[in-house]
Order: C-alpha cells, then sequence, then structure tokens
C-alpha cells in the first residue's frame, strides 16, 4: 500500500475510533481525510478530491479534506501549491474541485505528525 493509502486508512480509523466512542443521541458523521500529495501523486489527490464529490451528498456526513500540493505535476485547479482544506460538496465535475474552500493555508509539512494531529483537532 503507498503512503498516501496508508495516511487515509489511519485517518479513517481515528475517525471511527471517535465516532464510537462518542455519545449514543450524536446523528452526523464527519470523515476527515487527510491527502499529503506534495509529491508525485499530486494528480491522483486532486483526482480523489473529485470522485468524493461525485458521490450524492447525505445530510448527516460531513466530509473534510486537508490536501498539500507541489509544484510541477499538475496544473489543474489554479495551481495552487500550499495546504488546503475543503468541505466536500456534491458536483459532477470530475475535473475541477468545486467543493467549499474552509481554509487557504500556509504550506504545511504533510510528514509531520503534528500536522496530522491539527488537522483531526
Amino acid at each position: 500500500m503507498h503512503r498516501l493509502g496508508v495516511t487515509v486508512l489511519l485517518a479513517a480509523v481515528l475517525v471511527l475510533v471517535a465516532a464510537a466512542n462518542s455519545s449514543a443521541q450524536q446523528d452526523d458523521w464527519t470523515v476527515l481525510v487527510y491527502i499529503a500529495s506534495d509529491n508525485n501523486l499530486e494528480a491522483a489527490g486532486i483526482d480523489d478530491i473529485n470522485e468524493m464529490e461525485a458521490v450524492d451528498e447525505d445530510p448527516d456526513v460531513n466530509i473534510v479534506v486537508q490536501v498539500d500540493r507541489i509544484p510541477g505535476y499538475d496544473s489543474s485547479n489554479g495551481d495552487w501549491t500550499n495546504t488546503r482544506r475543503y468541505l466536500i460538496t456534491h458536483d459532477t465535475d470530475m475535473s475541477v474541485i468545486g467543493s467549499t474552500l474552509l481554509d487557504d493555508m500556509d504550506e504545511q509539512n504533510m510528514g509531520d505528525p503534528q500536522t496530522f494531529v491539527d488537522f483531526v483537532t
């Protein structure tokens, strides 16, 4: 399994553990997706976001993505190269990210465990 898959799997496990420990009366879910595509997997990270957007929305589920990009691999979506957080919203355009931009951050070291902790927090 490549590094991106391991990171996404780890985030999913942490979210599921947190949900299992939460109050039984809470109906809403938040799924956190951590995409460290500040490498040659940048185009795959953009594709992953577009695939999440293509899924019909569930009013009880929020999907929040933190994604980092790198110059030189993918010039789509305005070619930004810093770190961003999005609230995934439904759209069918498979080439343009249409989700709600929550935070446009400076460059973050997505390999630093503290960056991941900050995102989950």
